[in-house]
């Protein structure tokens, strides 16, 4: 076999310099999707986490509401009682009738 001519390793040369750039091109691209997708995960596990911080505040504070306005209902009814002049026991007795 003959050694190839100088223009031919020429040509040679510069297609496997644009080959190699090729590969290269292609891993860094898939290295950049990798990227992109665990940039993504981490979004979407903070985003729940998120989500899941605000659920439980929203839910202590209907439940600390609820226990607030249970507390003001029960002082309010003995505050009305008195002041109709009658004891917890008949202010039970007229509850339980009605």
């Amino acid at each position: 076999m003959e050694n190839p001519r100088p223009e031919e390793r020429s040509t040679q040369n510069m297609e496997d310099a644009a080959r190699r750039t090729g590969e290269r091109a292609a891993e860094q691209t898939t290295r950049i999707g990798q990227a992109a997708a665990e940039a993504g995960e981490e979004v979407a596990r903070a985003s729940a986490d998120m989500l899941k911080q605000n659920v439980e505040t929203l839910q202590q504070t209907w439940r600390s509401s609820l226990e607030a306005a249970t507390s003001v209902m029960g002082r309010s009814s003995e505050q009305f009682s008195r002041t109709l002049g009658l004891s917890e026991e008949d202010a039970q007795k007229t509850t339980a009738a009605t």
